[in-house]
């Protein structure tokens, strides 16, 4: 009888030993903190964007960090809309994404303390995950970061594609490497009966501007005004090159240009009906595996790409407590050092000769240009260039004229503001 009492109190303390365990155990167990976002299902495909991240983020920080996606079908303009609508009622997510798309409504939501300054959060470590140039574009005068950008842009490169056979009838087994020899190639390319440019009208005016600002940082001052954030003054000299540019290059493409749009330009290079078009890796992607044998990828003359690192930066929101806002930033710190990995993926393995052609482009780059759009306002490249660059292209506005319109319609945006 006394050992089954012994027995039973043992099993009792036991018992109560174990579920005091249990109940210190539930006591201690610590939720993740949860990271709200909003993230964009492209509409014509179905594609939830950066799910695999999400997915990778959350295991790789499991019991720590999670990241609660609501997702949204629509366009990018569309996201925006949804991104200003949440501001005006102070319920922005912990994270916005491409932030830098729409310049205007980044620099309204850091001059009303709305985005963290990540510059704090980032060790030695972090920023050499980062291209230099990348992480220059998106550092403020003062030295705070409010855009995290990826590790490098490799995908968002901007040069020149071109009909490799075409060059080649005209007497070019390479593309020009400096602006003199690309006239000297565009002449022989019509003397040979061949339309060198596929160029658009209307829209932001996106493929003559890229070859245009590409020309203007043949110099420093050039460079200089490209790097400027939303310009004040166009009537400069550099300005004015780049417009003279603008004008002649319209001497190389097709005479009905002015009924021609962007999806249409790149149908006159693809069917032959042009030699060359400016744009980027985009545009490589959407190529057949018979087109691709076709084209080749250069830089611009002088070894110059475009990047564009503010429009795929991300941001971290200052409307949530610390442990929200430092899981924020470790989204950002874990997107810059997934993108270096594919990035150096990307860059080792060889691919068709023109997804080399676009690697070494990258290599050997000398320079890179920022985006002009993302460096003058959106109401310039929209509502101005469609009333002016038609009469100025026909000669019934002149470049003074058009520079002088210009910068007082920056102003009057500014002024707005």
């Amino acid at each position: 009888m006394r050992f089954k009492k012994i027995l039973m109190s043992g099993v009792l303390s036991g018992l109560c030993i174990l579920a005091a365990g249990c109940a210190r155990e539930k006591e201690t167990k610590v939720e993740p903190v949860v990271i709200p976002a909003i993230f964009g299902i492209d509409s014509e495909t179905g594609i939830a964007e950066n799910k695999d991240l999400i997915e990778r983020f959350n295991e790789a920080y499991e019991g720590r960090y999670v990241i609660s996606p609501e997702w949204m079908m629509g366009t990018p303009e569309s996201y925006r809309a949804r991104l200003k609508e949440l501001n005006a009622v102070d319920k922005l997510p912990a994270i916005i994404t491409n932030i830098g798309v729409d310049e205007s409504f980044y620099r309204m939501l850091v001059n009303h303390g709305r985005l963290v300054d990540i510059a704090p959060y980032m060790d030695e470590t972090w920023k050499q995950t980062i291209n230099k140039d990348m992480l220059e574009a998106c550092t403020e005068k003062n030295g705070a970061v409010y855009m995290s950008p990826i590790a490098a842009p490799t995908y968002s490169y901007s040069g020149i594609i071109y009909n490799r056979e075409m060059l080649a009838r005209a007497g070019y087994e390479s593309f020009p490497e400096n602006w003199d020899e690309f006239f000297n190639c565009l002449d022989a390319l019509q003397n040979n009966g061949i339309t060198p440019l596929a160029l658009q009208c209307g829209g932001t005016y996106w493929t003559p501007m890229l070859l245009t600002t590409a020309y203007g940082a043949k110099d420093e001052a050039g460079r200089e005004f490209l790097k400027e954030q939303f310009p004040s003054d166009y009537n400069n000299e550099s300005m004015k090159d780049m417009m003279r540019f603008f004008k002649k290059i319209y001497d190389y493409t097709y005479s009905d240009v002015s009924d021609v749009d962007y999806s249409m330009a790149r149908e006159r290079l693809v069917s032959g009906e042009a030699a060359m078009i400016a744009n980027g890796y985009w545009m490589l992607e959407t190529f057949s595996e018979k087109e691709e044998e076709i084209f080749g990828f250069a830089p611009f003359p002088g070894d110059v790409l475009m990047a564009s690192p503010k429009m795929t930066a991300w941001a971290v929101t200052s409307g949530y407590d610390e442990e929200v806002i430092r899981g924020a930033v470790e989204v950002m710190r874990f997107r810059a050092e997934e993108s270096r990995k594919n990035s150096e993926k990307f860059m080792s393995v060889s691919g068709t000769p023109l997804v080399n052609d676009y690697k070494n482009a990258i290599k050997n780059a000398d320079y890179i240009i920022p985006n002009y759009q993302l460096q003058w306002e959106q109401k310039i490249q929209n509502e101005f260039f469609n009333a002016y660059i038609p009469p100025y292209l026909d000669g019934s506005l002149s470049l003074e004229d058009f520079l002088k319109k210009m910068s007082e319609r920056a102003r009057s945006i500014l002024f707005d503001r």
